[in-house]
């Protein structure tokens, strides 16, 4: 009798374990996932954030320097104070490649003549709230401007005569 007693407590003992150990692995799942949705929501609005800025960044270079187009974050980063704005949404100059990619390669005179649709030089990476593509008429804009303002070749002209 006392035998049967001390299996059915051992096996009780084991049961609410079992259930413990169910319990505790639930909440720590719950916790997990807010604390993965909590991290992704932040990485997406500074993704953002940071896109924005980038944008606005080479917009005023492209202003500043007579259309031509930033070759790397360097370069972008000596010419435009909103570059401190990026850095501050990222977290410093070496984490802005996380949120944002640039294509330093790209051709200002090509982008000038792309559509809002085409236009993929400046892009997030990863996850992002709202929407970064409403920038993209201004720099086009910048890019047709800065063409606009550069002195034509004159092509097709005699030299005068002397």
């Amino acid at each position: 009798m006392v035998a049967k007693l001390c299996r059915r407590s051992a096996g009780r003992r084991w049961t609410i374990r079992a259930i413990l150990v169910a319990v505790v692995a639930l909440i720590g799942g719950a916790l997990w996932r807010v604390y993965d949705g909590t991290s992704a929501s932040l990485h997406a609005e500074k993704g953002l954030h940071a896109t924005q800025f980038t944008f606005e960044a080479i917009e005023d270079y492209v202003r500043k320097h007579n259309g031509a187009w930033p070759r790397s974050w360097k370069e972008l980063e000596r010419s435009s104070p909103q570059m401190d704005d990026v850095y501050r949404w990222t977290g410093g100059s070496y984490k802005v490649q996380e949120f944002v990619s640039v294509d330093f390669d790209a051709d200002p005179d090509r982008l000038a003549k792309q559509t809002e649709e085409e236009f993929q030089a400046i892009r997030p990476v990863g996850p992002f709230y709202g929407s970064y593509r409403i920038e993209i008429p201004f720099m086009l804009e910048a890019l047709r401007q800065t063409r606009e303002l550069k002195p034509r070749h004159a092509e097709g002209r005699k030299a005068p005569e002397k």
